[in-house]
C-alpha cells in the first residue's frame, strides 16, 4: 500500500515535497527518498514516544501515520500537523480509538462506512481517500488461470483426491494467519468444507494462501485440519485444503515467494474469493480477487460489503467483545457461510458476474485514486498551512506516561 501511494507521489514534488511519514520505516532506522522522510514506529506503543522527535527531526508540514491509533495514551498527536490513516473495523468504535484520532489534523478513512462511523462518534476531520490496486497486475489471465489451476489440483492429486477434474471448483483465501480467535475465519472455512462434503460435493478444492506454520502468533493450521477431520470423522477433508510451502510464504516478496505477479496468478485460478473476516478495516484482498474476475463471499459487518459488493454476504450471529481494542467484533454464522458456499458452486462462473466484479475494482486503480483523492487533498492542506488555516492545535505540553482514557 505505502510503496503503491509513494511512488506516485513522487512524481509529483510540488505537493509532497514537505511530508514525513511513520511507520513506512522497513527498518530500525529512518530514510529519506525523493524528498519525503520515513520513519519507522520504534519504541513503545508503537512509536509514540518518539512521534515528537521524529516530527521536529523532519520539520515537516504534516506527518502521515499508518500504524494502529487504538493504542496510544498521551496528547503529543496534538503538537503537530498529524495526518492518521484509519482503519475503522467494526461498531461500536472503541473509545481510545475515537479519542485518539479527535487529536489529528485530519483523518484519513479508505472506506465510507468508516468515515461515517467515525463522524456519528463526533470526528468530523475526516476525508475519504480508498485504498488501491494496480491493475496492471491484477486483472483476469486466462493463461495464467489454466497454468495455476493445473498445478493447484495436481496437488490435490496427490494428497489423495485422485477424484477432481480438470473443472473442478477452486475456493481461494488470501488471509493473514495471525490472531486467536481466527480473524480471518480459517476454521470457519475449514468447518464449512466439512459440510459440503458431507453434502455430495467433492468436486472442489479450497487453496489457503496462508502460513500454515502459524509464525505469526497464529495458529497451526495442519494441525488444526486434521482436528477438524477427526472431529467430522472424514478425512477428505485434508485432501481438499491445500496450503502454500512454508518456505515460500516466508519469502514474501522474494525471489521464488510470491511478489504481486505471482499473487495475481493465484487469484485468477479461483472460482470464489472466501474471506469471512470478523472484522477489516478495508478488505484490500477481496477487491485485488475481484480485480482478476474472481466475484467474493465476505461477512456482511462494516466496510466488507462496499469492498466486495458482488458475491455473497453471510450475517453474523453473534458479536464477542475485544478487550485490546474495547470493542465488539463479528462471529460469521457458519450455516450461512456453507450456503453461500453452494450458491458460488451453482453460480459464481457466470460471465456476468466476474465482468462486474472487475469493473467495480477498476474503480480502485491506484493512478485512479492518487489523482482524484490523494493530490487534491495534498494540495488543498498546503493551501490551509499557506493562508495561515492549517494551524495545529493550541494544547498544553504532553504528559509523560500513560494517562486515563476518556471517550
Amino acid at each position: 500500500m505505502a510503496n503503491q501511494i509513494t511512488k506516485r507521489l513522487r512524481q509529483h514534488p510540488e505537493v509532497v515535497s514537505n511530508i514525513a511519514w511513520l511507520g513506512l520505516g522497513s527498518g530500525p532506522s529512518c530514510l529519506e527518498h525523493d524528498g519525503m522522510m520515513f520513519y519507522p514506529p520504534v519504541g513503545e506503543a508503537m512509536g509514540e514516544n518518539v512521534v515528537k522527535r521524529w516530527a521536529d527531526h523532519s520539520k515537516s508540514d504534516i506527518v502521515i501515520s499508518v500504524t494502529d491509533h487504538w493504542v496510544w495514551k498521551t496528547d503529543v498527536w496534538k503538537s503537530f500537523r498529524w495526518v492518521p490513516i484509519c482503519f475503522p473495523d467494526n461498531k461500536p468504535l472503541g473509545l481510545s480509538m475515537v479519542r485518539n484520532v479527535k487529536m489529528a489534523y485530519k483523518a484519513i478513512v479508505p472506506t465510507k462506512w468508516g468515515e461515517k462511523a467515525l463522524r456519528d462518534e463526533g470526528v468530523r476531520q475526516t476525508e475519504y481517500i480508498p485504498l488501491g490496486i494496480d491493475t496492471n497486475i491484477f486483472k483476469p489471465d486466462e493463461e495464467a488461470r489454466k497454468a495455476q489451476r493445473a498445478v493447484i489440483i495436481n496437488c490435490a492429486r496427490k494428497q489423495g483426491a485422485a477424484y477432481l477434474t480438470d473443472d473442478c471448483f477452486i475456493f481461494g483465501m488470501v488471509a493473514r494467519n495471525g490472531t486467536y480467535p481466527m480473524r480471518k475465519g480459517h476454521d470457519l472455512v475449514m468447518d464449512a468444507a466439512a459440510q459440503l462434503l458431507q453434502r455430495g460435493h467433492k468436486d472442489f478444492l479450497i487453496y489457503m494462501h496462508s502460513m500454515a506454520d502459524g509464525a505469526h502468533n497464529g495458529v497451526d493450521l495442519i494441525k488444526l485440519l486434521n482436528a477438524y477431520a477427526r472431529a467430522y470423522q472424514d478425512e477428505r477433508l485434508n485432501r481438499h485444503i491445500l496450503f502454500p510451502p512454508p518456505e515460500q510464504m516466508h519469502l514474501g516478496t522474494q525471489e521464488l515467494g510470491f511478489p504481486d505477479e505471482r499473487l495475481a496468478g493465484l487469484y485468477n485460478a479461483m472460482d470464489c474469493f472466501v474471506n469471512p473476516s470478523s472484522w477489516e478495516g478495508f478488505g484490500l484482498t477481496a477487491l485485488e480477487a475481484a480485480a482478476c474476475a474472481v466475484p467474493s463471499i465476505v461477512t456482511d459487518v462494516g466496510c466488507q460489503p462496499e469492498i466486495a459488493p458482488v458475491g455473497w454476504t453471510i450475517p453474523d450471529y453473534r458479536r464477542y467483545y475485544a478487550p485490546a481494542t474495547d470493542t465488539f467484533v463479528a462471529q460469521p454464522d457458519l450455516n450461512a457461510l456453507v450456503g453461500a458456499m453452494e450458491s458460488a458452486l451453482r453460480g459464481a462462473r457466470q460471465p456476468e458476474l466476474r465482468n462486474k466484479a472487475v469493473r467495480h475494482a477498476m474503480k480502485y486503480d491506484w493512478n485512479k485514486i492518487v489523482a482524484e483523492y490523494w493530490l487534491p487533498f495534498l494540495e488543498k492542506i498546503g493551501s490551509e498551512i499557506t493562508t495561515g488555516r492549517g494551524k495545529c492545535q493550541n494544547v498544553k505540553p504532553p504528559r509523560q506516561g500513560p494517562r486515563e482514557l476518556r471517550g
